[in-house]
């Protein structure tokens, strides 16, 4: 599973997404970043890349944020499995942060991982 994967299950539950890097962020237009790349060796031929991701959008409407939380993982979650890009043992939900930036906004952060495997021949 790749990231592009988790761009488009945001994309077919309509969720507003954005790749580049944004100054300012309208809220619950989730931005997505790529956060960290690990690599598993489990032999000399194979390794697993656990590659993990955030999803990170800008909320003002408190008593909401944690429906939305919800929604984004439920909705893209399903949407991943059901068109069967990838078995569900490469990918997951980590956590989330939520940071009181400033007045009234929040900066919630998602993050996700999915697994790659390579084959050495």
């Amino acid at each position: 599973m790749q990231l592009r994967d988790v761009y488009n299950a945001l994309k077919k539950c309509r969720f507003v997404v954005h790749t580049e890097v944004q100054e300012k962020r309208p809220d619950r237009e989730i931005q997505l970043r790529m956060a960290d790349i690990d690599v598993d060796v489990s032999d000399s031929q194979l390794y697993v890349l656990p590659i993990y991701h955030d999803l990170v959008w800008n909320d003002s409407k408190v008593l909401e944020i944690t429906d939305f939380v919800k929604k984004v993982m439920k909705d893209t979650e399903e949407e991943l499995f059901a068109s069967a890009i990838a078995g569900r043992g490469t990918f997951e939900w980590i956590g989330a942060n939520v940071v009181h930036s400033m007045g009234t906004q929040y900066e919630i952060t998602l993050r996700c991982m999915c697994k790659e495997e390579v084959q050495i021949d």
